[in-house]
């Protein structure tokens, strides 16, 4: 699955994922780059971020129930 760089765009990829989140019937597993942030710590240089979008890609990780794991190395790639 590919998500674009416009969040506006990527709105329908992750309500697909949470279609499919509801209809689980045994564990799965998402991962990836979502080319979105949490929050402001998530993100060094370039324009500023959209607080609205950061809360909104929250709450579907929140609505979908993942969890996020822990990574070692550097923070940013």
């Amino acid at each position: 699955m590919v998500i674009t760089n416009s969040y506006k765009n990527r709105r329908g990829v992750l309500n697909n994922i949470v279609v499919l989140n509801n209809d689980k019937e045994k564990p799965w597993l998402t991962l990836g780059d979502f080319n979105s942030i949490k929050s402001q710590t998530e993100k060094r240089g370039g324009r500023p971020v959209d607080h609205s979008a950061c809360r909104e890609f929250e709450e579907w990780i929140d609505v979908c129930e993942f969890m996020e794991l822990n990574v070692t190395g550097g923070g940013f790639t």
